[in-house]
């Protein structure tokens, strides 16, 4: 079939710009100041969401028990078991945008719990994450030992965050607006003592961690 002028221009143009307009490929390098050994900082894709975030990088590595953490540059970092795509923790010790103070928290929706930290990296609360019907009480059990009730916010003490390490379950039990009916949910606790040292490192390291490439 014999193509017209037009047509043949169309078809260079869709070449040249193809050919033109292709991103280039994320790069990546170990680091030889990580977390672990071979931690290694990825470049986000050009279109990505962590992009389109303001995270142009982030570094990733392989703990000794088998945990795969990543850590941003915003403070943020999340812990996941092998190649699990859920997270098993996330962690945030991103600034506050008043005080530019970092105060982290250690999250997982898998156990619905959050770990609530002070600026010094000390655990203040450890709160239920669906619990919201106003004054009602929850209760966190660990493990198999007595449940421990939680005020109305759906928290307890941070002091039971060494209970908690040494734990191999958690039991929640919450009341979610506008049920009036408590939820009770147990699960495995994995990986939180990896994600608490995660933290610590986030918190004393992220402002002199380096997340550009230039500069390896």
């Amino acid at each position: 079939m014999k193509l017209s002028r037009f047509h043949c221009s169309l078809f260079l143009a869709f070449v040249v710009l193809g050919c033109t307009h292709q991103p280039p490929q994320p790069r990546s390098i170990v680091v030889q100041d990580g977390w672990r050994v071979d931690e290694v900082l990825f470049e986000a894709e050009h279109d990505s969401p962590l992009a389109a975030m303001n995270l142009p990088a982030h570094r990733t590595g392989v703990t000794e028990n088998g945990f795969t953490y990543t850590i941003y540059p915003d403070g943020s970092a999340g812990l996941r078991l092998g190649q699990n795509a859920v997270a098993e923790w996330s962690i945030d010790c991103s600034k506050d945008k008043m005080s530019d103070q970092r105060n982290c928290t250690v999250t997982s929706s898998k156990n619905n719990i959050q770990i609530m930290y002070g600026p010094a990296g000390v655990a203040k609360q450890i709160c239920i994450i669906d619990h919201d019907f106003p004054n009602r009480l929850g209760a966190i059990r660990i493990d198999n030992e007595e449940p421990i009730s939680t005020d109305t916010d759906g928290c307890i003490s941070g002091k039971f965050e060494n209970k908690l390490t040494q734990a191999s379950s958690v039991t929640t039990r919450s009341v979610k607006w506008p049920y009036d009916h408590h939820r009770d949910r147990k699960n495995p606790l994995k990986g939180l003592k990896t994600a608490i040292g995660l933290k610590d490192y986030v918190l004393s390291n992220i402002d002199d961690m380096s997340f550009n490439f230039q500069e390896k």
